[in-house]
């Protein structure tokens, strides 16, 4: 047999022994307590105002130096983290930690950045080569899908 019950806020038997303990005026002064908090503007305004909003970059900043400071690995910085690194100090803000390039890693941002310089490196016969590649890989794909569409065609 289950001797067990189960209490909460209003199936407590200390909650019933702290309200009989209570003088009338206690058991009052309680009672308007409650009303306030739950029928008045002032107090929702309130709850409400209390929302979580997002960091401004300067507290971002701010907190990722100071944990590099403290010992962290830049490698447990956040993309946002190392984004905003290189927009305030440049791509070498690392140097004033005395860290070298390969112990810090690229935010995204700035691998995508410096892919696109390399792109548009190319000379004009690498780019024709790459087209040239490409074009071969599409005409491939086509005559494959040819391919199944035949195969498939034949066996109904």
């Amino acid at each position: 047999m289950n001797d067990k019950m189960e209490y909460d806020l209003f199936n407590n038997p200390m909650v019933e022994i702290a309200k009989k303990a209570m003088t009338p005026q206690q058991l009052e002064e309680y009672k308007k307590i409650g009303e306030y908090m739950y029928n008045s503007d002032t107090y929702k305004t309130l709850e409400q105002g209390s929302k979580v909003t997002d960091p401004k970059d300067e507290d971002i900043v701010s907190y990722a130096l100071e944990s590099i400071k403290s010992g962290l690995d830049p490698k447990d910085l956040s993309q946002k983290e190392l984004t905003l690194l290189v927009d305030v100090y440049g791509p070498k803000w690392y140097e004033q930690f005395h860290l070298l390039e390969k112990d810090v890693p690229k935010p995204m941002i700035q691998m995508v950045r410096e892919l696109k310089e390399e792109t548009e490196k190319l000379s004009r016969k690498d780019k024709r080569a790459l087209d040239k590649l490409k074009q071969k890989k599409d005409r491939i794909s086509l005559q494959k899908k040819r391919e199944t569409s035949l195969t498939n065609d034949s066996n109904k």
